[in-house]
């Protein structure tokens, strides 16, 4: 049996060419109030910064005026749901966003598919997401992906399965 890979370095493989997240947030967006989730375009800093190759930290280029973004100085408890269809793969990243307004950072996000969402660039903010912890899922069929709900016994035990802490992998790494 081999050694189990560092939980950042497994985050990495298995989120590290995912190009789409969900961002569930309880922030804005509903009038009720209830949780709600967003597809976004995972984006690449591509700077100097140590957190630009850090596997725990995502970034999405998001538009300003969105309710559900945290405010600048302000930090929001969120969840990303990452689905690769070719690997039977589910990942839930649990973490903290927060808001940065750098046009730089932005522009170096930037590519043409987030024009889909956003028509262009100028005033768009950066959302940074830190992995606090995550789960995945993943199975030998189409059952993963397509079930609503993944339960490890409706799948006859076929399912690997596996959940990471990181405050405390952060500082053994």
């Amino acid at each position: 049996m081999g050694v189990e890979p560092h939980p950042i370095d497994l985050l990495d493989e298995l989120t590290g060419h995912i190009p789409f997240a969900v961002l569930v947030t309880g922030a804005g967006g509903d009038p009720d109030g209830r949780l709600t989730g967003r597809p976004l375009m995972v984006a690449h800093p591509t700077g100097d910064e140590p957190s630009d190759d850090d596997p725990s930290v995502f970034w999405f280029v998001v538009d300003p005026g969105v309710s559900w973004a945290p405010r600048r100085g302000t930090i929001a408890e969120v969840c990303l749901v990452l689905a690769d269809e070719a690997r039977q793969r589910v990942v839930s990243v649990s973490g903290t966003a927060t808001s940065v307004a750098d046009p730089e950072l932005v522009d170096q996000m930037w590519e043409p598919p987030l024009a889909e969402w956003l028509p262009h660039p100028d005033g768009a903010i950066a959302l940074r997401v830190e992995a606090d912890a995550y789960s995945w899922w993943e199975g030998p069929g189409p059952q993963v992906i397509r079930s609503v709900e993944v339960r490890r016994q409706d799948l006859d035990g076929r399912v690997r399965h596996g959940h990471a802490e990181l405050a405390s992998a952060l500082t053994s790494r």
